[in-house]
């Protein structure tokens, strides 16, 4: 297996993860916590970091406890007493806290305290499930293996982390959604807030929407970002996702001169370059090492792609790319899935997916949803094997409470990206049907990273009144999007 040197990369900002035994001061900075896991060094505010300890799992109160890591970025405002906001991060499995540098420099700070927590199974919490088996995929996938033989490659190298972690007296079962949201309650507590607002993005969307059904008295009011509610289903929904958001980004380049007159054709173009992947990959040299990139490969980049409005023009260059063998650009397009590959924790990513989706959608339906999309038929490289891998990880299943829609009256403001390939505007639609309460705004030629100026405007105008709409004449004005 060749050995692709990669760093464990912040899910977001594509940073690398700093880790230090304390939070030396540097001249002119502010006092830090000593307990901070991370390097503040350079920071201009206040950050307090502690660990709270938990039931691993609720059901057994006398059981294992397992440590929580968590960040309070105080407000640069002293005076302004106004309820924190928590992030909830996405994945299942990526860690807030690796994104502290991002946060500390937020708008939010101005006004507002920001709570960041690595949710159990990762990023600083105790203990870790797994986080170096994301990298070890990227080695799987940069051979040529069929879609079966990479299923039991994945599998080998998920059974090992499993066996090493049920070794060691962890009870895989309990991480998940439901004991997710009650640590969560329990800091809330601990920090000794009346009440705070929560932010998610993307899975954090489903952890907030968890703790809105069960712990709602805490909550002052939510913002979903790429909101993914209990009752969408990921894996009968996976592909079908995928092709609407993909068919739409080729709609969009047609009707843009810039693109249409650089790659004219460009879906006709994927349609063709699909299929010869399948009897010959294109070999490139990443890293100085062979990099095999077959047609499940190059579905995934695609998708991983349409991830982030930064990405989205690169779509068109690495379909053509692959015709052409332009190394380059084949590289670049790459990178995006080589971070995120190396900032989820996968066993966290495993258990609760396990718990929370598997019982009500699988590799069943994806091989479906596979059948009736003749586009996508070698299916995408991970999730091909995700979905099976699933069964075997814990047989812990979460009850029908999990794939209903949550009713709430708590003001909520959902922001999704028209191009989202994986939380779509009809799952912001789902949301919102039993969120009497919300707004929702829809972000043309954005998708499912919302980290930009006009969504942070919304947001940050909700959070100082979410009882009514917030300004979003923002919202009107057209991002630009450079086709590489």
């Amino acid at each position: 297996m060749m050995g692709i040197k990669l760093y464990s990369i912040n899910l977001l900002l594509a940073l690398p993860l700093l880790v230090t035994d304390g939070c030396d001061r540097s001249e002119g900075q502010l006092s830090q916590d000593k307990s901070c896991p991370f390097d503040t060094s350079g920071m201009s505010v206040k950050i307090n970091c502690g660990y709270l300890e938990v039931p691993e799992n609720r059901a057994s109160p006398n059981g294992r406890t397992i440590e929580i890591a968590y960040a309070v970025i105080k407000s640069k405002d002293r005076h302004a007493q106004l309820e924190p906001v928590v992030y909830l991060m996405g994945g299942p499995g990526g860690s807030s806290l690796n994104n502290i540098r991002y946060w500390s420099r937020h708008a939010i700070v101005e006004k507002r305290d920001m709570i960041l927590v690595d949710q159990r199974g990762t990023g600083f919490s105790r203990p870790n499930l797994c986080p170096e088996v994301g990298l070890e995929t990227v080695n799987v996938m940069a051979k040529d293996f069929s879609p079966e033989e990479e299923y039991k490659r994945l599998n080998e190298l998920a059974m090992a982390c499993k066996t090493s972690l049920i070794a060691s007296g962890i009870d895989l079962g309990a991480f998940n959604s439901k004991e997710n949201a009650a640590d969560l309650e329990d800091l809330r507590i601990h920090l000794g807030h009346e009440k705070w607002n929560l932010y998610g993005g993307s899975y954090g969307t489903r952890l907030a929407l968890t703790m809105m059904r069960d712990y709602p008295a805490g909550i002052r009011s939510v913002i979903l970002s790429g909101p993914f509610p209990p009752n969408a289903n990921m894996y009968a929904e996976l592909i079908p996702n995928f092709d609407r958001s993909l068919s739409k980004f080729f709609q969009v380049c047609e009707e843009n001169p810039d693109c249409n007159n650089k790659y004219p054709g460009l879906k006709d173009k994927f349609r063709e370059i699909i299929p010869q992947l399948i009897d010959t990959p294109v070999t490139f040299e990443y890293r100085g090492q062979p990099f095999i990139i077959n047609a499940q490969d190059a579905l995934l980049i695609i998708h991983q792609l349409l991830y982030s409005k930064t990405t989205l023009g690169q779509v068109p260059g690495f379909i053509e790319a692959l015709k052409s063998k332009d190394e380059e650009v084949i590289s670049k397009a790459l990178k995006p899935l080589l971070q995120r590959s190396g900032a989820i924790d996968m066993g966290m990513y495993f258990s609760v997916q396990a718990f929370d989706e598997l019982p009500f959608n699988g590799a069943a339906e994806y091989a479906q949803s596979l059948e009736e999309l003749d586009d996508y038929k070698p299916g995408l490289a991970f999730f091909n094997s995700d979905v099976r891998i699933l069964p075997e990880w814990h047989d812990a299943r979460a009850d029908e409470t999990e794939n209903l829609p949550v009713e709430s009256n708590i003001p909520t403001l959902i922001l999704v990206g028209q191009l989202d390939p994986v939380t779509p505007p009809s799952y912001a639609a789902l949301t919102a049907a039993t969120l009497p309460n919300s707004y929702l705004y829809e972000f043309p030629l954005m998708s499912h990273n919302l980290f930009s100026y006009c969504p942070t405007e919304v947001f940050l105008a909700f959070l100082d009144n979410p009882f009514s709409p917030p300004e979003s004449s923002c919202t009107k004005q057209l991002p630009y999007i450079k086709f590489k």
